[in-house]
């Protein structure tokens, strides 16, 4: 509260401790968040002149009158990634926002197993992508060849290529490290990268696979219409 006081913040929102049992759901974890990070830029969501902007469901503190003024959260109810929308919408009303790392603050268990993470993100991975297929499409693709390939490159390829590729991967591993290091996660978390990134690129496939095939979502043991997220989520 002294934060929000001091800098006049109407909507401030916190990054989480994760505390996901072994490695390897740690890794995917962080790099999960990697990803957003990359994607939606949090940092500059204090800068009132940027479009940039985040929420994240455990920590959303929004003053009264601006969660009043905004409609509460009517506008991103069909929304299964609403505290991300949320903070959309508070970045579109013109609201100040500013993103905390939560880290000795706030810890969540995000989930306890892998079948429990792909099941959590099979519903929100589609929503994420706007419904958009060319989207889903255009991150798979990005992420083979930018994120994969070159792990399989370094040991397939000979010569001036593989060295390449060998720097890449090095590069990734370390970027991975100090990006993530705020957060409580080591370099040698990186060295999982092309199986945790080959994961979520899973589920986000097949999320959008399951979304089309029902033509909607199974949401709190509730079926909701594609067309009807859509059209809501457009509104909202």
């Amino acid at each position: 509260m002294a934060h929000v006081q001091a800098h006049q913040f109407d909507h401030v929102t916190l990054i989480p401790q994760g505390t996901m049992p072994g490695f390897f759901l740690k890794t995917v974890s962080a790099t999960f968040g990697i990803f957003m990070l990359l994607i939606f830029k949090p940092w500059k969501a204090r800068n009132p002149r940027s479009r940039c902007y985040m929420g994240i469901g455990a920590f959303n503190l929004i003053r009264t009158s601006a969660y009043r003024a905004m409609g509460g959260h009517q506008p991103v109810a069909l929304r299964p990634d609403d505290d991300l929308k949320f903070g959309k919408l508070v970045k579109d009303h013109g609201y100040r926002q500013d993103v905390l790392n939560g880290r000795g603050m706030v810890m969540v268990e995000w989930y306890r197993s892998v079948g429990e993470l792909i099941d959590g993100l099979m519903k929100n991975m589609f929503a994420g992508m706007e419904y958009s297929v060319s989207l889903v499409i255009a991150a798979t693709l990005a992420a083979l060849l930018m994120h994969i390939w070159p792990w399989i490159g370094m040991w397939i390829a000979e010569g001036w290529p593989q060295a390449w590729y060998a720097v890449t991967v090095v590069m990734m591993v370390g970027s991975f490290g100090v990006a993530m290091a705020p957060f409580g996660v080591k370099s040698r978390h990186g060295l999982l990268l092309p199986l945790t990134i080959g994961l979520l690129v899973y589920i986000q496939c097949r999320s959008m696979v399951l979304v089309l095939w029902r033509g909607g979502i199974v949401w709190r043991g509730t079926f909701y219409e594609l067309r009807q997220l859509k059209t809501e989520g457009r509104s909202g």
